[in-house]
């Protein structure tokens, strides 16, 4: 498993640089100004009204017996407007994120990091139109037998900015995330991890993320193994 984990960690990784928007805007020393210090560690959220498809179809032959679906969180980027090099107003919704979050004592530089997503995850689902297995034939909810990949925030932020890493990793199902660890999620890269089926290799799954006070995303990805 850490070794299925640190594929898919790399994995994730290429699509988050793809996905990453940062301040890109050069000082007058040509190096562009990464850091500041702030208040607030967390510098920009993202509203979700999609869900991206990074073309992850050639990730099912990583492993014999598994196969990833892979997606980043597309939608209206709610950002601080301290970057220096990228001035500009702040969001009319960022300072009640920060205070949902408590995210009002940061004591040190911050950047322009990966985007969190602005509201808890509070459901995945994932649907085939093909029989996966004998369990779950076409129609089927399939989050049962998924794990699931994520980035948060959460547990640095809400936890006073104690931590070993700013942003901690988890890959495990769905139902055993506690309200934290499905807040403050890495927006650029979510990853859902199923064992190969053992009926139809071909399938048009049908994603939805919900959210906390949020609407629903969905997205279709067809998938042949």
């Amino acid at each position: 498993m850490n070794k299925i984990f640190q594929i898919i960690i790399g994995a994730l990784t290429t699509v988050a640089v793809i996905a990453f928007a940062s301040c890109q805007e050069e000082d007058g020393g040509g190096t562009p100004e990464y850091t500041w210090p702030s208040k607030h560690y967390l510098q920009r959220y993202i509203l979700p009204d999609s869900l991206i498809d990074p073309s992850w179809d050639y990730l099912s032959k990583i492993k014999k017996d598994s196969f990833l679906l892979g997606f980043g969180l597309g939608g209206e980027s709610i950002c601080s407007g301290e970057c220096p090099a990228d001035p500009q107003p702040p969001h009319p919704l960022y300072d009640s994120l920060v205070k949902m979050y408590h995210d009002t004592a940061w004591r040190g530089k911050t950047n322009y990091m990966y985007p969190a997503i602005a509201y808890p995850v509070s459901a995945i689902s994932v649907v085939s139109d093909a029989d996966f297995d004998d369990a779950h034939l076409a129609g089927s909810e399939l989050i049962d037998i998924a794990n699931i990949y994520s980035g948060s925030y959460a547990l640095f932020v809400l936890n006073g900015y104690n931590g070993r890493y700013p942003q901690e990793d988890f890959l495990k199902p769905f139902c055993e995330y506690t309200q934290q660890e499905r807040s403050l999620w890495n927006g650029a890269s979510v990853g859902i991890y199923f064992p190969l089926p053992t009926l139809s290799r071909t399938h048009n799954f049908t994603v939805t993320f919900s959210f906390e006070g949020w609407k629903s995303v969905s997205s279709t990805v067809h998938v042949e193994l």
